[in-house]
């Protein structure tokens, strides 16, 4: 007495010239496009988890009820069954030719042991359009798999870099990175590489010595942005015109001490002369108006409770002036120097509301030329007594609470 059959031995016996073509597409696809099959394991990539046999005939009946198609629509068609075993998701789908001259010889090509040219043959889109579409487009739209939601629960960037460095080393397409010419090699760079000089070094640097040297080149000669704190000591000295390729610059953002901001425009109190103003006064920002396409200046405020934080007046009493009146005396003064020409100066980090209120307005008409007259608060700003600095806080929110948006 014989047994009876498995369901895997009977798809592999259905199996015919057409299911061994569309399986072969589907593995040279999964090993070209990361994305194919991307929600099975890429340790699988050069298997077969994507089975294709002939329907059984028993369940082409509720295919079609299920597709609501028109039985006319499909003449000339064979039904096929696309399996997932990973998933257990099945799906049955009409094939045919896609040119009318070989329609009346569909079922004697599809049945031969011939060279089957996918591109040749269309698929019915049952879930979607209910439409005809080429059979090789529908697997990438059926199986291409792009639920970052998904990749996040299971693991997140992490898990989606492990799984492209096995898919790519299983692939057959890896090679040696020096390898490259040159040129190839310096298009990499700077898509592996963080954005800006300021933030900390990348591990990049640390693989082998030339490539250490290439990726610190050209990470000087592609950056757009820097970002400069209360620790670049040098800001005023004129050496921020020798950082790599300052001159690419088009962002440019400070947080500075409040005293660095006073000294960056040239003044820098004393005893017993709070506004004094440094030689050459004018020109301490200079360096910063000479960075031929710089288009934006970022100005953050970090709070007086900052480990940086410094007063202008710290020299003459105990303490930090109120954050909401030091800004706005700063800018009161710098107003004049921060434009030469069309830069977008912004604000950030911790300003007080009714700071924004004020400047960001007055800041935007600078910005294309109308700068106000700031001669008559200047004057009364220097008029401020000593023994009135530092400045004192009589915020409703006290300063020390304040912190950075």
């Amino acid at each position: 007495m014989t047994s009876q059959p498995t369901a895997d031995e009977q798809a592999a016996a259905s199996r015919d010239a057409v299911s061994r073509a569309i399986q072969a597409f589907a593995v040279a696809e999964r090993s070209r496009n990361f994305h194919f099959l991307a929600r099975n394991s890429h340790h699988r990539v050069n298997e077969e988890d994507l089975s294709v046999y002939r329907t059984a005939p028993k369940d082409i009946p509720t295919s079609t009820k299920r597709g609501n198609v028109n039985p006319g629509r499909l003449f000339g068609s064979l039904w096929y069954t696309f399996h997932q075993a990973r998933w257990g998701i099945t799906d049955n789908v009409a094939l045919r030719y896609w040119f009318d001259a070989h329609q009346a010889l569909l079922k004697t090509v599809l049945d031969a042991r011939l060279d089957i040219k996918l591109h040749y043959i269309e698929v019915l889109d049952l879930d979607d359009t209910k439409c005809w579409m080429p059979l090789c487009d529908w697997m990438r739209k059926k199986y291409e798999w792009h639920d970052d939601r998904d990749w996040k629960q299971r693991g997140g960037s992490k898990l989606q870099l492990e799984n492209q460095i096995t898919w790519w080393s299983l692939n057959g397409k890896h090679f040696s990175f020096l390898d490259l010419p040159a040129e190839l090699r310096n298009t990499i760079y700077p898509m592996i590489l963080e954005p800006g000089i300021g933030n900390p070094e990348p591990q990049v640097q640390y693989v082998n010595r030339q490539i250490h040297n290439e990726a610190m080149w050209i990470r000087a000669l592609s950056t757009k942005s820097l970002c400069l704190s209360s620790r670049f000591t040098k800001l005023n000295d004129g050496s921020i015109q020798n950082l790599p390729r300052m001159l690419s610059l088009k962002r440019l953002r400070l947080q500075l001490s409040a005293a660095c901001y006073f000294e960056l425009i040239g003044l820098n109190p004393q005893r017993g002369a709070p506004f004094a103003e440094l030689e050459q006064a004018s020109e301490r920002i200079i360096p910063l108006k000479q960075l031929p396409e710089l288009e934006q200046l970022d100005l953050s405020f970090i709070e007086i409770t900052h480990p940086d934080a410094q007063c202008p007046w710290g020299g003459i009493s105990a303490g930090h002036s109120c954050q909401k009146t030091w800004i706005d005396w700063f800018f009161t003064f710098a107003l004049e120097h921060l434009f030469g020409k069309h830069v977008c100066v912004i604000m950030s980090g911790c300003v007080p509301d009714s700071v924004r209120a004020k400047w960001e307005p007055i800041l935007k008409d600078a910005q294309y030329g109308h700068i106000r007259d700031m001669a008559a608060s200047r004057a009364a700003i220097r008029r401020t007594r000593e023994i009135d600095l530092p400045i004192k806080c009589l915020c409703t929110v006290p300063c020390s609470l304040r912190r950075a948006c």
